[in-house]
């Protein structure tokens, strides 16, 4: 089957004209989220659910959002994540904090317990809790 050089032109002009209307692909672009400290009890129970807060800006407006978090518990420690995305839109002009996000980490059978928050520029952000 052949195609006419028009027809191949509009065809490639369409899928383009889509894809910046955001109908292809979304708008939105995913990051990570600067943790900037945490909070919570510094002492746990071996075994059971402790909580620890994180505070940081997720974004400048409201079109920022928290679209995941990560936590990969391992021997001693539990490592944190959080994924933003921010989206194109009509949004407020209010910053976005996370203001005390809690995750429920399970406290390992340790002597102590290491919570390392990952930044987005590799480095980690870490507490340590006695456990008993």
């Amino acid at each position: 089957m052949k195609f006419s050089l028009p027809f191949l032109a509009l065809v490639c002009v369409s899928a383009l004209s889509a894809s910046a209307c955001g109908i292809v692909e979304p708008n939105s672009r995913e990051y990570g989220v600067p943790i900037d400290s945490i909070t919570g009890p510094l002492v746990a129970t071996r075994g059971s659910i402790v909580e620890q807060k994180l505070y940081g800006l997720v974004g400048a407006n409201g079109c920022a959002s928290v679209s995941e978090v990560k936590v990969v518990p391992q021997a001693a420690t539990t490592t944190v994540e959080v994924r933003a995305r921010y989206k194109n839109g009509n949004c407020t002009q209010m910053p976005i904090y996370l203001n005390g996000y809690a995750v429920q980490l399970p406290v390992p059978n340790a002597a102590t317990f290491t919570v390392s928050v990952k930044q987005p520029n590799g480095r980690l952000l870490t507490r340590t809790l006695i456990v008993q």
